[in-house]
């Protein structure tokens, strides 16, 4: 008997010790926290009076207690609200364990309560999924939804966490909205004089459901209004921050302030500063204007300059006349004129963008700044690597006579022997690169 079933009396002296020293945890908490003994009835309601969390109370130094609330004379679907960090999760959380509490003997962190067992608590809420599932954490979300929509009866407690925040907004609000509506059909017949014989039908009437949801149109959408209650969490905006007090109050948010936390959360005012522009762009129909970047008018000015040059630059023509349009820019900037060596002998005080245009940039300063430096280091850069460029092309003259039937002999040079689908994207980035690294690319060319 030993040998094929072990020693049963021992394992039912183990399991009954693990049972009475539950019991004797539970005794022991409920005496040290203050938990009060809930009343069980038959009655499809919870009623709730400064329910707190068992876990979150011991770990701050001050806790608010809120009041829990469902069926009877309330409505069965909760529907909060509030500004990101103002604990909305943690009151649905509070929900869910009181009720797990009530239902396996132990007291509860409360005043009072009064509710009947749940046959089911479904919780709708975030979840990393698995590396190995194939499922998005979207499709994680409706999975869930779908179970919930499914099992949900009169005797169960569904939570939902922030249901559609993992797709775009107004998806995830008309997915919301849809689900609250199909379970406010089933508390019509409760708030009407209709009969009652679908009460008795457990699919028939509504269970007890709390959500929370930054999704602020979700009750302006719903078809039955008056069978949702609207809670909030208040908040107080203090010399510019936002102060969560925790409480609960009837009531709908209107805005996330999602900035304010930000800010608590250190994020750098600029980025705090630049994000509340955009949103009230975006809630005004309006473009956010330009990230000024630069701050200085005149080194923006000369930013925006020689980007146009590149922008107007023709990939099929020579590299020379973008560079005669810099080195020409450059001088007209720093007030000398343009050196008559190399292959650069344009000598303008202004620069004309396009051929043909009557648009000009003429120098208004003396000062030469930062990036006048780097583009006349790059010029003299490339100035002597087109020149050593030149003696390679007289050099290799010849031989490229004797091969013309390669592959070479379709490609288009320039007036300085350079063809024309040679690297250009090299150069317009040489602004970045060093004047030693560029002298050694055209040596190495």
């Amino acid at each position: 008997m030993d040998r094929e079933l072990g020693d049963i009396q021992v394992d039912i002296a183990n399991h009954e010790t693990r049972i009475m020293m539950s019991l004797l945890a539970f005794s022991v908490v409920s005496r040290e926290c203050g938990w009060v003994k809930p009343e069980l009835t038959d009655e499809p309601v919870i009623d709730i009076e400064n329910a707190r969390h068992p876990l979150y109370e011991l770990c701050t130094p001050t806790f608010v207690a809120n009041p829990i609330k469902s069926g009877n004379t309330q409505p069965y679907i909760t529907l909060v609200t509030g500004p990101n960090s103002s604990g909305k999760t943690v009151y649905l959380k509070q929900v869910g364990v009181l009720a797990v509490l009530a239902q396996i003997g132990c007291w509860v962190p409360a005043s009072s309560a009064r509710l009947k067992p749940l046959a089911a608590i479904l919780a709708v809420t975030h979840a990393m999924p698995p590396v190995i599932s194939s499922l998005s954490s979207f499709m994680l979300d409706l999975s869930r939804m779908c179970s919930a929509l499914d099992r949900a009866t009169r005797h169960s407690l569904i939570i939902i966490d922030e249901f559609g925040a993992t797709t775009y907004e107004t998806d995830g609000a008309a997915l919301l909205t849809a689900s609250l509506d199909y379970w406010c059909q089933r508390t019509r017949p409760r708030y009407s004089n209709a009969p009652s014989e679908d009460v008795d039908n457990p699919y028939g009437a509504p269970p007890h459901v709390f959500v929370s949801t930054h999704l602020h149109q979700v009750y302006a959408h719903l078809q039955y209004q008056d069978a949702v209650r609207c809670l909030i969490l208040e908040t107080v905006e203090e010399n510019g921050g936002l102060v969560p007090l925790y409480q609960v109050s009837e009531g709908r948010a209107t805005k996330s302030y999602a900035s304010a936390v930000a800010a608590l959360a250190g994020v750098p005012p600029q980025i705090v500063t630049r994000s509340t522009h955009v949103c009230e762009s975006i809630r005004s129909g309006k473009l956010p204007d330009r990230w000024e970047l630069v701050k200085n008018e005149k080194e923006r000015t000369r930013c925006e300059i020689i980007a146009s040059m590149f922008i107007s630059y023709d990939l099929n023509d020579p590299v020379e006349i973008l560079f005669n349009k810099i080195q020409a820019f450059v001088a007209s900037r720093k007030g000398v004129s343009t050196p008559a060596s190399g292959i650069f002998t344009e000598s303008s005080t202004s620069v004309t963008l396009e051929p043909g245009s009557n648009s000009e940039f003429t120098r208004s300063d003396t000062v030469t700044s930062s990036v006048d430096s780097k583009i006349g280091m790059n010029i003299s850069c490339f100035n002597s690597f087109l020149s050593s460029s030149k003696k390679k092309s007289r050099k290799g003259k010849k031989s490229a006579a004797l091969q013309s039937t390669s592959k070479h002999d379709h490609e288009e040079q320039g007036p300085s022997g350079i063809p024309l689908n040679w690297n250009v994207e090299a150069i317009l980035s040489s602004g970045s690169s060093s004047h030693a690294d560029l002298c050694r690319d055209s040596t190495s060319t």
